[in-house]
């Protein structure tokens, strides 16, 4: 009777240890709310964590700056859903610093731009490590008097200790302004401001600046067509100065053919 006993405990001893390494393994520890507050020793490597939620702001597209908030750049990035009632495991892994980084909306989340940094970090199953670099878009239009317009428009928004760069011209868009009678007043303009901050940086400002105008008279200056409309992005310097230099040298002379003494 006693062996039959034993026999039987023994056999539910092995069913609840089966039970047991068969049952699902505990999550990863809390992600932190930035990849900065890592240790030194988990930013070594890939570092896996757990998101329960996500929320605040981030920067960059793809690769991140380390104060950006890890589940909400994991949520950007794809490397977690957006359900804020699933709680998400992701990998996190270092990479170097970048020049910029490119703002976007991804996933329900946009992301801001921000300069050079010089760290970043990124999801290894949604991404490589490599810098996004912003390229300079190409102007549509060219008016030297409605460039030095825009430029004037863009100071007096309050970007006074920019330098402007360069203003890129996008075009007039097709929808005109009109008042509550249905008479048109005005008409945009797209334009870009690219501008030097006085921190060293550069970032491209878009607008619609609005013209006023009666019929199809329009004349006057420039001015931002309201809140919402203006988007900011950080841009190396050097895709513009660089440029501008490069456009402005003065052409090297033919070299001269040598001529033989007789």
């Amino acid at each position: 009777m006693w062996s039959i006993r034993l026999i039987g405990l023994a056999a539910l001893g092995l069913a609840a240890s089966a039970s047991s390494a068969l049952a699902d393994p505990a999550p990863p520890p809390d992600c932190p709310d930035t990849y900065q507050d890592l240790t030194d020793a988990q930013r070594a490597g890939e570092y896996t964590c757990t998101c329960r939620g996500y929320g605040h702001e981030i920067f960059g597209t793809n690769i991140y700056t380390t104060y950006s908030y890890i589940c909400a750049a994991a949520v950007h990035a794809g490397a977690m859903d957006k359900d804020t009632s699933k709680i998400g495991i992701v990998t996190v892994k270092s990479a170097p610093g970048c020049p910029t980084y490119k703002s976007s909306e991804a996933n329900g989340v946009t992301s801001k731009p921000r300069g050079k940094e010089n760290a970043s970090f990124y999801f290894p199953a949604k991404g490589d490590g490599k810098c996004v670099e912003t390229e300079l878009p190409k102007a549509t239009m060219k008016n030297p008097a409605l460039e030095k317009a825009v430029a004037a428009a863009y100071k007096v928004e309050g970007y006074t200790d920019n330098k402007v760069l360069k203003v890129l011209l996008f075009g007039w868009d097709e929808d005109l302004e009109k008042d509550d009678f249905g008479q048109v007043i005005g008409r945009d303009l797209g334009a870009t401001v690219v501008a030097k901050l006085p921190d060293g940086t550069c970032q491209m400002h878009y607008e619609l600046w609005m013209q006023h105008g009666h019929g199809k008279s329009f004349s006057g200056p420039l001015e931002a067509r309201g809140a919402g409309s203006l988007e900011e992005l950080a841009i190396s310097c050097d895709k513009v100065e660089g440029a501008a230099v490069a456009k402005s040298a003065p052409a090297k002379a033919p070299a001269k053919a040598a001529t033989k003494k007789k």
